[in-house]
């Protein structure tokens, strides 16, 4: 996992895209803990830590805000692998040193 951003502005993408890392992947991972419930309208959680951070929010309100997530991630990705980036300028404001931290 990498983040990509720009020395000049506020510019910066979340990650790479990769067969093993990528947004939908992300999403994936909490597919066994959301969708094992029958009632998606049920209290996702009663982990207590969970509830105070995000609220007592259903199963189905979590999936979709990890679904929109997931989108926005994609849409909002500009290079898709590190190499890509080599000589590229910054896609908002043209700087040409773009960091992988």
């Amino acid at each position: 996992m990498a983040r990509l951003h720009c020395e000049r502005c506020p510019w910066s993408q979340d990650d790479f895209w990769s067969a093993d890392y990528n947004p939908i992947k992300g999403v994936q991972f909490w597919e066994g803990n959301l969708l094992k419930f029958e009632q998606l309208d049920q209290p996702g959680t009663n982990n207590a830590e969970f509830i105070r951070k995000h609220g007592d929010m259903t199963s189905r309100v979590w999936i979709a805000q990890q679904l929109k997530k997931a989108s926005k991630l994609i849409q909002d990705q500009v290079f898709l692998t590190p190499e890509q980036t080599k000589g590229q300028p910054c896609p908002k404001c043209g700087h040409e040193n773009l960091v992988i931290d």
